[in-house]
């Protein structure tokens, strides 16, 4: 199948952790034997497809190429293009925003929020990172994300890394805090990332909203780090007992941090191995893919995004 994707993200390698719509799931589809191209902004690059510039300001149907059996658009598109096509939707919608009924989410709490059901969680592709090292010395607690972001809550990530007297790698963000416990990373990509993941005990996600989904979640799994967080958004679909805990509790999340030692490392790794590969994606999306080939719809009915978040969600002592 002659499959082209369209983002208006730059590409490159090193930037492998950005999008796993082209680097896991591009990259797995290509070792499928599938023909992959991508439509993406100058100066990109993609070591396993062709890449075609894009430019926002013209007809999409004037910048396909020719033989392209179907586009995999990672953009809203005004206007539908004229052959097979469909959309991954990698935000939370607007109030009574509409999509296209070739429309896929993120997960299942991403669907059932824009009144869906079509999903494919986002995968990693285990060649685009370095190996695990098992025996190295694991430093500190992680958060994933923008500080500055109240919904991502790292003031109840700091709050507990200081209850708990343990270091708090803010990775991400800028910043500085005056208190021991708390480091700030900035912002790494690639390898210096990986580095990171790997000398993690556990990553701190207390959300206080639905998140779609979030690659860092399996990428710390990835590297043995069970995930204590708030039961919202896609997180119940990723963490069972096994790898992590979920509470909208203080107390909670503090036992955990207490008795992480209980968690399993490799059994963690090998969940996110046997849940969220990059074969499991490709697969899912492939079934999607063939039926928008036939002609049917991803949907039943328009996805419309009807009760966007306002204010925060709970969290507790």
């Amino acid at each position: 199948m002659n499959i082209l994707f369209l983002t208006d993200n730059k590409l490159h390698p090193s930037d492998y952790q950005k999008n796993p719509f082209i680097w896991s799931l591009g990259k797995r589809l290509k070792e499928k034997g599938h023909n992959i191209s991508i439509l993406a902004p100058k100066g990109s690059v993609c070591p396993f497809a062709k890449v075609h510039i894009y430019n926002n300001q013209n007809d999409i149907n004037q910048q396909i190429p020719e033989r392209t059996d179907l586009l995999h658009s990672l953009i809203s598109l005004p206007v539908p293009p004229q052959i097979p096509w469909l959309e991954t939707v990698q935000t939370n919608g607007l109030k009574e925003q509409k999509y296209h009924l070739n429309t896929v989410f993120l997960s299942a709490n991403h669907a059932k929020r824009h009144q869906s059901t079509t999903y494919v969680h986002p995968s990693l592709h285990p060649g685009n990172y370095p190996k695990v090292k098992w025996h190295t010395d694991r430093t500190h607690l992680l958060f994933i994300g923008q500080a500055y972001n109240k919904k991502q809550n790292v003031a109840d990530c700091k709050l507990l890394a200081n209850v708990a007297e343990q270091t708090l790698a803010i990775v991400g963000s800028y910043g500085y805090s005056f208190s021991k416990y708390i480091n700030y990373k900035g912002v790494p990509t690639g390898d210096a990332k990986a580095k990171l993941l790997n000398k993690g005990k556990a990553l701190l996600m207390p959300s206080r909203w639905h998140i779609p989904f979030d690659m860092s979640i399996i990428e710390s799994m990835y590297y043995g780090c069970p995930v204590f967080g708030s039961p919202y958004g896609c997180l119940p679909e990723i963490i069972r007992p096994e790898v992590g805990t979920l509470s909208t509790s203080r107390s909670d999340l503090l036992e955990a941090i207490d008795n992480i030692k209980r968690f399993d490392r490799k059994r963690v790794h090998e969940y996110v191995l046997e849940m969220f590969s990059a074969e499991k994606m490709a697969t899912e999306y492939l079934e999607l893919y063939e039926k928008v080939l036939q002609g049917q719809y991803l949907n039943k009915h328009t996805p419309i995004s009807k009760r966007p978040q306002k204010s925060l969600l709970p969290f507790y002592d």
